[in-house]
Parts: structure tokens; C-alpha cells; sequence
């Protein structure tokens, strides 16, 4: 029950830092979406590849191996790590400046564009001492200093993104945003977290964390990869802005799930701590997924039903062709209700590979339909193969199912998000073109007939 607590009272500091979080970056998007065009996005959607697959190759999942290891000499073990990430991500910098001519050529930049690219990778020599100092307080279930340090990251490397494009920065300072947030972290979460790096154990320990890890990297690898396909294959036949378009889309319409990805952070140690216990995990389970369901549902309404006048309205005209995408994007937040606790519960099973499988599986699919449809349908295209992707996923379900024998999944509250959400989609339609007032009126109705709807999860998760 005290694990059952801790991660109860994480998940309450998690949320709690993406309601300020919310707040506040509901703020900078309009200023970020006045400021800077889709062609800017896009040039830093393409930056994000090399970067992303050289830090992946770097930490091949020994952070969540670290946050599992239960015997002795942590603090020499979590040094031998940061020196192995250190080393790692050095090399991932060498070889992204020698390839960097070759990345402005695949998408028709001038020379000196690689610049940009360079900067961004500066990364790579920071996020070691982040990655290992937040695996340190996940072990133990910090959520609260957690909290505070991806708060103190978010402002920091915000008011640098607004202030560099108020000035006219572009592109840049989308990138100098993302090099002050891991620099922030670096030198915040190691203190946090009562380590820095000494001597370390010896590489023998390492051997049997890379067993565990490097499969569960595996997935966060196919993932990667499957993001990809925006920068390398809608960026380079639809456009740079095409992918810039749909970068923004998905920031926003998908603002929900990433919630839920960061506050589902604490499902993986309660279900490993839990993992003895048929009944208790499946109880668990359970809670978590309802809750999960419940608050996708209730983003999602308003999301989906009002994408048009949101849109239309809060933001410049430039990202109106960005309003189809709403529809296709939105549901995804249900699927990853189901998803995201499928994701942790199989990894707390010691079974990543089933993960890895489906994820192989969805990225093969994601990827021949975009190569196939985003000639002919551009964007839209490549945002229903992402939505069949997400329903591929919903297999892990089964293979949970199997573990966990009579498991009840939310069907009500799903049914209710979607009943409200067409409903409203059909009210906005009616009535278009909706202003602020109506705009207002609507959302509050649709909420409201939600949560009238909708089953009450917190007595599940409380029980």
C-alpha cells in the first residue's frame, strides 16, 4: 500500500506540475504561433532525427534498468552509466558534424544551415547527467522533486524560445529552447537527486542492466523511428511546412496524451513494485487505466467538437490547414489511455519485446502508408496511417488480458467522450461560424454532458 501511496501522491505532483505547465504553455503557444511560421517548426521537426537517434544509441534503456536494479552500490553503478552516456553521446556529436552536409542537401538548404543542427546536438553532452539523475528519483518514487525540476526546465527554456523569437530568432530559438531545458536539467537533477558523478563500479555490472535494457530501448528506438516519417518523408515530398503543420497539430490536438505519457510515468514502478501480486496488480491496473480513460475523454470533447473555432479563433490564420488533422489526431488520446498502462505493465512483466513487436509492426504500417499517400493526400495522409497505427497497438490489450484474467477495461467512459465529441462536432457545425461566446457555451455544454455520462473512475483508484 505504501507503493500504492507514493505513486498515487506522484502522479498528484505530476499532474499538478502540467496544470501550470498547461496554463502557462497554453500562453506561449499563441505567442510561439503569432511569433514563428509553420516553415520554422518544420526546420526544427527535421533537426530532431539525428539528435533523437544519437541520444536513443546513448542511453540504450540503462536509466530504466537503474530504477529496477535492487542490489547494492547504486551511486557507483549510476557513475558507470553516466560515463558510458558521456562517452556515447560525444561519439553521437562526432558523427552528426560529419554528416550534417549531407542532411542540408537531403532537404535543399543553403550552406550553413547545418549550423543549426550542430547547436541542437550540443544536447548530447548534457542529457547523461539528466537521464541518470531522474532515473535516481524515479527509483524512489520523487515525483514531487520531479516535478519541480521539469517545472523549473519548461519556464527556463520558454522564456529563452519567446524571447529569441520576439526577436526575430526563427527556427533557432525553438533550438536554443530545447539546449537550455537539457542543460537546465542536467545541472538540476543530479543535486535533486544527492548524486554526482564519482567513482564508478566496475563494467561488469553492466552486462546483465544492457540485457534488460537494450530490448526496452528497442522499443523507445521504434518509436523514434516511426516519428521519423514526418521529418524524413512528409518534410522532404509535401514540404517543410507541410511537416511543420503537423508538428503544431499534434502539440496541440495531442497535448492531452503527453500528459498522460508524463503522469503515467509512475505506472512502471508500481506495477514492478506489484508485480508478485496477481490481485493487487490487477486492481491497479485497472484504477489506473480508468482514470487514464477518463481524462482523455475529457480533453478530447472540446478538442475534437471544437477544432475549427479553436482554431479559427486563438490562433493566426496561417494554421487553419491544420484543422483536418484535429479529427484524425484527437482520438488517438482514447487509444493511448489503453495503451500507455499496456506499455508499463508489459516492461513491469519483463516482457518488452511483446511492446517492441507491436511497435515494429505499427511503424511498418505507419510508414508504407505515408510513402504511399502523402504524394496524393499530403498530410492527411500520413495522419490516418498514424491513427491506424494506434488502433494496431490496442493488441497489447490481449496479451495483458491473458496475465491479468478478469479485467474490466472503462468502455463507458470511452463511448460517453465519443457520443459528446460528435455530438459537439455536429453543434459546431450547426451553428458555424461559432465566435468566442458560443465557442464558450458549447465546450461548457459538451463537458458538462460528459461528465454527467461518464463513469466516476476516482472510487476505483482510491479503492
Amino acid at each position: 500500500m505504501e507503493a500504492v501511496g507514493l505513486a498515487l501522491r506522484g502522479s498528484g505532483f505530476l499532474l499538478g506540475r502540467h496544470a501550470i505547465i498547461s496554463a502557462v504553455g497554453f500562453v506561449v503557444s499563441l505567442v510561439l504561433a503569432w511569433l514563428l511560421s509553420p516553415g520554422d517548426f518544420g526546420i526544427f521537426a527535421v533537426t530532431l532525427p539525428p539528435v533523437t537517434a544519437a541520444a536513443l544509441l546513448a542511453e540504450l534503456g540503462l536509466p530504466a534498468a537503474l530504477i529496477r536494479y535492487a542490489g547494492g552500490n547504486l551511486r557507483g553503478i549510476a557513475s558507470r552509466i553516466w560515463r558510458f552516456q558521456a562517452l556515447a553521446g560525444a561519439a553521437g556529436f562526432g558523427l552528426i558534424a560529419a554528416f550534417s552536409g549531407a542532411w542540408c542537401r537531403y532537404y535543399g538548404f543553403p550552406p550553413g544551415m547545418e549550423r543549426i543542427l550542430l547547436v541542437h546536438s550540443l544536447v548530447l553532452f548534457v542529457l547523461p547527467l539528466r537521464c541518470v539523475g531522474v532515473a535516481l528519483l524515479e527509483k524512489e518514487l520523487r515525483y514531487g522533486r520531479i516535478a519541480a525540476l521539469e517545472t523549473a526546465e519548461f519556464v527556463f527554456s520558454q522564456c529563452v524560445v519567446v524571447g529569441l523569437a520576439w526577436g526575430g530568432g526563427g527556427a533557432w530559438a525553438l533550438v536554443a529552447g530545447a539546449v537550455v531545458r537539457a542543460a537546465v536539467g542536467a545541472l538540476v537533477a543530479p543535486a535533486m537527486a544527492g548524486w554526482h558523478p564519482g567513482k564508478a563500479a566496475g563494467w561488469r555490472v553492466i552486462r546483465p542492466m544492457l540485457a534488460f535494457g537494450v530490448p526496452l530501448q528497442a522499443n523507445h528506438f521504434v518509436n523514434f523511428a516511426r516519428d521519423a516519417v514526418v521529418p524524413l518523408v512528409v518534410a522532404r515530398v509535401a514540404g517543410v511546412e507541410s511537416a511543420g503543420i503537423v508538428r503544431w497539430a499534434t502539440s496541440v490536438a495531442n497535448y492531452p496524451a503527453l500528459v498522460l505519457l508524463n503522469a503515467g510515468r509512475t505506472f512502471y514502478p508500481l506495477y514492478a513494485r506489484m508485480r508478485g501480486s496477481g490481485a493487487k496488480l490487477g486492481r491497479a491496473f485497472e484504477g489506473t487505466v480508468s482514470l487514464a480513460a477518463w481524462g482523455m475523454g475529457l480533453a478530447s470533447v472540446p478538442l475534437f467538437g471544437l477544432a475549427e473555432p479553436l482554431v479559427r479563433l486563438a490562433f493566426p490564420g496561417k494554421w487553419l490547414p491544420a484543422v483536418p488533422l484535429f479529427y484524425l489526431f484527437v482520438p488517438i488520446n482514447l487509444a493511448m489511455a489503453l495503451t500507455v498502462p499496456a506499455t508499463h505493465m508489459l516492461n513491469a512483466m519483463g516482457r518488452p519485446g511483446i511492446r517492441l513487436a507491436f511497435a515494429t509492426a505499427g511503424g511498418v504500417l505507419l510508414w508504407a502508408g505515408t510513402v504511399l499517400t502523402v504524394s496524393t493526400y499530403g498530410t492527411q495522409g500520413y495522419a490516418v496511417s498514424n491513427l491506424a497505427l494506434n488502433g494496431l497497438e490496442l493488441g497489447m490489450l490481449a496479451v495483458v488480458a491473458r496475465h491479468l484474467k478478469g479485467m474490466r477495461l472503462p468502455w463507458r467512459n470511452l463511448a460517453a467522450a465519443t457520443a459528446c465529441a460528435g455530438g459537439l462536432l455536429a453543434v459546431s457545425a450547426l451553428l458555424s461560424p461559432l465566435e468566442w461566446p458560443g465557442l464558450a457555451a458549447a465546450g461548457v455544454a459538451g463537458t458538462a454532458a460528459y461528465l454527467v455520462l461518464a463513469a466516476n473512475p476516482f472510487r476505483k483508484v482510491w479503492s
